[in-house]
């Protein structure tokens, strides 16, 4: 099923089933308002108060006979089973971005069996699109992103529920609709957004799972969680505590991209999005990924906390939800 919020009017559900800047001026802009869908959340406590890792899976959910059948190659992995399976079918994931990076987040957490899917991004299909956006064909220049890539995903899968907010993402609803979720996905394109992803996150203590791309290079990192220790991760300000000056950093409408690496690094934030939900291996906390296409080359990079006095996180954050709110995100 799918359910969309446009222009604040409620549709009725369709049955179809260094920093970088990923590619794509136009995503997420406009001065649109946002109005939030309403879904039943089937998601749990954290599966282990000791870790904070993973999710406890609802007891009166089952996967279908169906449903065994499309991830048995997934659930009789030893590591994630059929509980892993539940806990995937049961998690909310907020997409924010369906570009590049989002189409691949999409339709490998689609295929995965993540329940619930939520889509932000208010751009149309343009042919400039097409070499990295995998979802969209020609055929669909023109038309709203987040509907098409709705449709998709849910024709991949259509036992999953996605909502679509076909609006700008800004400091007044942000936090409305992360509420929402258990995870949130960046997969935008410009600094003001990714900013306030971050901060909302924060605000929120909602699992932030980052990427970015220019050129032949990738990032990709896990931001805000409660790792092993029972200590909050990293965030993005820890590594970047203020945006960068005007034309300081270009971004890929003026740098390029090479059209098959938002499909890796949207594919290794799904990766993360699925360790985070199941609990299994290790996800990348206080640490980020660099990959490198033109000779296949990746470093892990540590993440501190930024303490320093002129640079500390905390006096570039708003320090509470209404401090957010009136915050000046442009002008930063």
């Amino acid at each position: 099923m799918i359910e969309t919020q446009q222009n604040g009017k409620s549709h009725h559900p369709l049955k179809v089933g260094k920093q970088l800047s990923d590619i794509g001026t136009h995503s997420l802009k406009g001065d649109k308002k946002t109005k939030r869908t309403t879904t039943i959340s089937m998601m749990g406590e954290r599966e282990n108060p000791e870790t904070n890792i993973g999710f406890i899976s609802n007891n009166n959910v089952k996967v279908s006979v169906l449903q065994h059948e499309r991830f048995s190659r997934q659930i009789i992995l030893p590591q994630l089973g059929e509980v892993g399976q539940l806990k995937l079918l049961q998690a909310k994931v907020l997409v924010v971005g369906a570009g590049g990076l989002g189409c691949a987040m999409l339709k490998y957490l689609a295929a995965a069996g993540v329940g619930h899917i939520g889509i932000c991004d208010d751009d149309i299909i343009q042919l400039h699109n097409l070499h990295r956006q995998v979802l969209y064909t020609t055929a669909q220049i023109g038309m709203q992103k987040a509907m098409v890539a709705a449709t998709f995903i849910q024709c991949l899968n259509p036992d999953i529920f996605v909502s679509t907010y076909i609006e700008r993402l800004t400091n007044k609803n942000a936090l409305s609709i992360f509420e929402q979720y258990d995870i949130i996905a960046d997969g935008t394109d410009n600094f003001v957004t990714r900013y306030l992803i971050n901060d909302a996150c924060v605000l929120l203590n909602k699992p932030l799972v980052y990427g970015a791309i220019s050129a032949f290079e990738g990032q990709v990192s896990v931001f805000n969680c409660v790792d092993a220790h029972q200590q909050t991760t990293c965030s993005y300000r820890d590594i970047f505590p203020e945006p960068p000056a005007e034309n300081e950093i270009p971004n890929c409408a003026t740098a390029g991209v090479l059209g098959v690496l938002p499909g890796i690094i949207g594919c290794m934030q799904a990766n993360e999005i699925i360790k985070l939900i199941t609990g299994i291996g290790k996800p990348l906390h206080n640490v980020l990924f660099v990959y490198n296409a033109l000779d296949s080359s990746s470093i892990k990079l540590k993440i501190t906390k930024n303490k320093s006095a002129d640079k500390s996180t905390d006096k570039y954050m708003p320090v509470n939800k209404k401090a957010f709110v009136d915050f000046n995100y442009e002008a930063a």
